[in-house]
């Protein structure tokens, strides 16, 4: 590559890479008379004749040279001869075609007259028969007619002199010749048409030469486009005729009270956040506040439960219908009842968009103790195929530990519509989470300590609204370890499933509707660390898969595509910046992801030296 000028990089740039043309063949439509085939010379379409035929330009005429004076007949396949001459004939045969009288010496019988013969095949007799000039589109050079290529800059005659070809190093693009570039990546001739420099967009680095996008592994914001400072830095910005609103982090609270177990739903509207708070009444108790989509806060933190006197109530999770919201938590107002200590059961209670709680039940049991002991990590889901929420839960049973997972069905009314089912069998199990396919079923990922490999790891299983199993419980990983804080997304064909192992590495896998993996685990990032606490969150964008996670002490994000064979060479964002005094088991955050990509994410954060809620988002309006 030719050296790139410096006083072309003040191009303006706009981050889409270009790509070269591709150019149609020299011979497209050349079909040589039906006599012959087309070759491209130096991008210059010529032909190839057939024996007893020859060319002339791009088209293959019967060769009658052998017959003086003749000339091919319309259809190309006879000599005859041209009108007003006479033909001579041997056994039938055409042999000659003469006209007029004997011209004298250097001059031939032509148009009706003694014409200036001219030795050049491409030159004429004037007008007054006395000197031979050039043919239409030929000039006088070195003596003789050659084609004339001005009208094509750097081009010139062809051996032929029949067309212009280009000159060596460029290349014929339609009519013209263009600086062939093609022997670097990411560049094209400069406006002169005499240097390679880089596209635009594309910056030259300062040791190698290489013409680079600093945008080409950028993931930008919904709404935003990456625009390239240099051959090294970029920035997102918001597209034309939108404003980036995150500028600043919203403060959702402003107590010295502990909190913990942030979640977070979207009803279209509203922004509906709960979480766990140790409060006056020195027990856990559950709070929600509403922020609208312009970050205002339309309803201020207020305490769910209705009994926030008795027994703890903690891990709370939430959904919406896009009119009320479905809060469901863990409560211990019943610790009698079961027989020991400590007695947790699940109970849910519908909020509006005002605010106002329409009604709490208890999901677990009519009476009061769990079905089989402590009822926990109740997660609620709206499903739009059957109108319905469905909750689920582990279920332990006292004397063992042993435990398995549960659901219950509910109109929107907060009727039930199923008495609990279990859905897994009995074992040691924790930390689930659930998503949703296009045809209305559950897609379920889960830790169970594994008898096989005694250790932790990660099943998959697929149910119905109605708690019908689809898909049995299938294991995820390939290699027996301990694997953690499972997360699940439906991606619009397969279910993504990304998991943690203990200490430090994040993988990847999809699995497809009949629950089949579809390749090995893909090793993420080595930056997680797996706290037991479904900090993690995967969620798909329409596009690509959205990992929420929290480490060291911030909340990151990677966006990577199903596909992609190296997900560990994707970028991580941070988006927050957390208060390095966090205790992990008190860091907690969720995220929404909104169908045309933008984030809106919440988390607690002791920043000001006790833990506040705080909301943001990465939206461009």
């Amino acid at each position: 590559m030719k050296k790139i000028v410096s006083g072309l990089l003040f191009l303006l740039v706009f981050g889409c890479s270009e790509t070269q043309p591709t150019l149609e063949s020299p011979c497209k439509g050349v079909t040589c008379s039906g006599h012959g085939v087309c070759v491209a010379e130096n991008e210059t379409p010529t032909c190839q004749c057939a024996d007893g035929y020859v060319a002339n330009g791009v088209n293959c005429f019967l060769d009658c040279s052998i017959i003086p004076n003749s000339v091919p007949n319309i259809y190309n396949d006879a000599c005859l001869c041209p009108e007003n001459y006479k033909t001579v004939l041997s056994n039938n045969e055409l042999i000659a075609c003469t006209y007029g009288e004997d011209c004298k010496e250097g001059y031939i019988f032509r148009n009706g007259r003694c014409e200036l013969e001219c030795e050049d095949p491409f030159a004429h007799a004037n007008d007054s028969n006395n000197q031979c000039i050039c043919d239409n589109g030929y000039i006088p050079l070195n003596g003789s007619c050659t084609i004339s290529c001005h009208h094509i800059p750097f081009s010139h005659p062809s051996t032929d002199n029949l067309s212009c070809q280009c000159d060596s190093g460029y290349k014929k693009v339609g009519d013209n010749c263009i600086l062939d570039c093609s022997d670097a990546n990411n560049v094209e001739p400069d406006p002169s048409n005499t240097e390679c420099v880089c596209k635009e967009g594309y910056f030259e680095t300062n040791t190698s030469g290489v013409c680079v996008n600093p945008c080409d592994d950028v993931e930008c914001m919904s709404d935003e486009e990456c625009n390239p400072l240099n051959f090294e830095s970029y920035q997102c910005q918001c597209i034309p005729n939108r404003t980036l609103s995150s500028l600043y982090e919203l403060e959702l609270t402003n107590s010295t009270l502990t909190k913990r177990n942030l979640r977070m739903t979207f009803s279209g509207t509203l922004y509906a956040i709960v979480w766990q708070q140790y409060d006056e009444s020195n027990l856990w108790n559950i709070y929600m506040t509403l922020v609208d989509q312009n970050r205002n806060i339309v309803k201020a933190p207020f305490i769910i439960n209705q009994n926030a006197n008795s027994g703890d109530k903690t891990n709370p999770d939430v959904a919406t219908d896009g009119n009320n919201f479905f809060v469901v938590w863990e409560d211990r107002r019943n610790d009698a009842l079961d027989g020991d200590s400590v007695n947790y059961d699940i109970y849910f209670a519908r909020v509006s968009p005002t605010g106002s709680v329409l009604s709490e039940t208890m999901v677990t049991t009519e009476t009061g103790a769990g079905i089989f002991g402590d009822s926990t990590r109740a997660r609620v889901y709206w499903n739009s195929k059957t109108s319905s929420f469905n909750v689920f839960w582990i279920e332990r049973k006292v004397t063992t530990e042993a435990s398995s997972i549960f659901m219950r069905k509910y109109n929107s009314n907060g009727e039930s519509a199923i008495q609990p089912t279990e859905i897994t069998s009995r074992n040691y199990q924790r930390n689930f989470n659930v998503t949703i396919d296009d045809d209305g079923n559950y897609g379920l990922v889960w830790e169970e300590s594994n008898p096989l490999f005694g250790s932790n790891t990660i099943y998959f299983e697929k149910v119905n609204s109605t708690g019908d199993i689809l898909v049995s419980p299938k294991l995820i990983p390939f290699s027996s370890n301990d694997y953690f804080s499972p997360s699940i997304a439906w991606d619009g064909s397969n279910f993504g499933i990304f998991f943690a192992m203990w200490g430090s590495d994040g993988y990847f896998t999809l699995v497809n509707k009949e629950g089949d993996k579809l390749f090995e685990d893909k090793y993420v990032e080595s930056m997680f660390y797996a706290d037991g606490q479904n900090n993690e969150r995967l969620l798909w964008n329409r596009a690509q898969y959205v990992l929420f996670v929290y480490s060291s002490g911030n909340f990151y994000i990677k966006n990577f595509h199903p596909l992609q064979e190296e997900i560990d060479n994707s970028p991580i964002s941070q988006i927050t910046n957390l208060s390095n005094s966090i205790s992990k088991e008190n860091s907690f955050g969720d995220i929404f992801v909104h169908p045309d990509g933008y984030y809106s994410y919440a988390w607690i954060d002791t920043k000001y030296g006790f833990t506040n809620l705080f909301f943001n988002n990465s939206a461009c309006y």
